[in-house]
């Protein structure tokens, strides 16, 4: 049977354990809630930047780059590098077209790239808690933020066209 300070140690082990399985399915359940308000955000950003007509009403990369910025800041508690990495590249890009003179022509494609691989990222997060890790997202068809500053750019940050003909050698490299 064992002795009484046996048992009682059995007995914290299994309390320890009781506890922190309990405490990692409440913060995942916590971030899984920020997850979804951010999926709404990033959804609500995709939508207004699919639409010329609503992109034009509803303020344009203003309104998606506040969109994009609230929801990265939802998203933080998850603590993913890689998600984090697609949110920085998703602003940066949105902050040029709020810089350059004027806003090239397939400037709004990208940005609902960059927006897709934003809510790529988000996805695995929005099931129910898992027992063991989570699988990561692959999909991207925006790069990296190391990979979009390392493309060419206009030094006055005028020429929105360099930035695009940049992604655009980068999207071959990707398939």
């Amino acid at each position: 049977m064992g002795s009484a300070r046996d048992r009682a140690g059995r007995g914290s082990r299994a309390a320890l354990a009781s506890y922190y399985a309990t405490w990692r399915f409440k913060k995942a359940d916590v971030n899984r809630e920020n997850v979804f308000k951010a999926a709404d955000l990033v959804d609500e950003a995709a939508q207004t930047a699919s639409g010329l007509s609503r992109y034009e009403d509803e303020g344009g990369a203003t309104t998606t780059l506040r969109l994009i910025r609230q929801a990265r800041v939802r998203a933080e508690p998850v603590d993913d590098a890689d998600l984090d990495d697609r949110f920085e590249a998703a602003q940066s890009f949105n902050t040029d077209l709020l810089v350059w003179d004027e806003e090239p022509g397939r400037g709004r494609y990208w940005l609902g790239n960059a927006i897709w691989t934003v809510r790529a990222g988000i996805v695995p997060y929005l099931s129910a808690p898992r027992l063991v890790g989570r699988k990561r997202a692959k999909e991207r068809c925006f790069p990296t933020v190391s990979e979009l500053n390392a493309m060419p750019s206009d030094p006055q940050a005028r020429d929105g066209n360099i930035r695009i003909d940049g992604l655009v050698d980068w999207r071959p490299k990707q398939d």
